[in-house]
């Protein structure tokens, strides 16, 4: 009888990639003044610790984030107080897009941390001043994508004036979107002779009438 066909190998099974896992963690630092950690880290008694436990309190509440899902740490030198919000995964939490929008929008943090390190017992004895938190430095985590927005306009003037003071139309876009100025990059379009851009020849009617523009940006045209 004839002899039946060569097994052929198994075939291997096809290359399935790894999920891409993105993280979700939300850092941020708090700057507090008039406070050294070094000082305070040398103390005897629990002073650096009720500080910690002050603060977390205030973050959790002012942010509604779960104190399990709250890291800090005390950073040398003056007191410099870093933030790790970690992703909560239970069905009640915020969505870490949620609490990065609070923390970014919310102006009562500093406030809120300030006061809860003032009502810690004894700290008014190792402050060289008055004891605030003066800033707070948001780092975009990688799950944020920016977003662009285009503005179309045949106003000349407009033109010139977003160049010639782009931080006032930054803060009012600002207050429109509800969001900080600092979450905002301003555009302007580039004008014929931009050293930057010396292929553009659009906008020549711009460069021709910008210096009869009142510069003022809250002048209306």
């Amino acid at each position: 009888f004839a002899p039946g066909p060569a097994l052929q190998p198994a075939p291997s099974p096809a290359h399935v990639p790894a999920p891409v896992v993105v993280e979700k963690t939300i850092r941020f630092e708090l700057v507090v003044q008039n406070l050294d950690y070094s000082t305070l880290k040398a103390a005897q008694g629990p002073i650096l610790e009720d500080i910690r436990s002050a603060v977390l309190d205030a973050i959790t509440s002012d942010l509604d984030v779960n104190a399990d899902f709250v890291v800090m740490r005390f950073l040398s030198g003056s007191l410099i107080i870093q933030v790790e919000l970690l992703e909560d995964d239970s069905p009640v939490s915020n969505s870490p897009m949620h609490t990065l929008w609070r923390l970014v929008t919310n102006s009562t943090l500093t406030e809120v941390v300030t006061l809860a390190i003032n009502s810690v017992e004894g700290v008014d004895v190792f402050a060289s001043g008055p004891v605030s938190v003066s800033d707070i430095s948001v780092k975009v985590p990688s799950f944020v994508k920016p977003t662009r927005i285009q503005f179309l306009t045949v106003d000349p003037c407009l033109v010139a004036r977003l160049r010639h003071d782009g931080n006032f139309y930054v803060k009012e876009i600002a207050k429109k979107l509800d969001v900080q100025p600092q979450q905002l990059v301003l555009e302007p379009p580039a004008m014929d002779g931009d050293e930057s851009r010396p292929w553009l020849k659009s906008l020549s009617l711009l460069q021709q009438t910008r210096f009869a523009c009142d510069l003022n940006p809250e002048a209306i045209a």
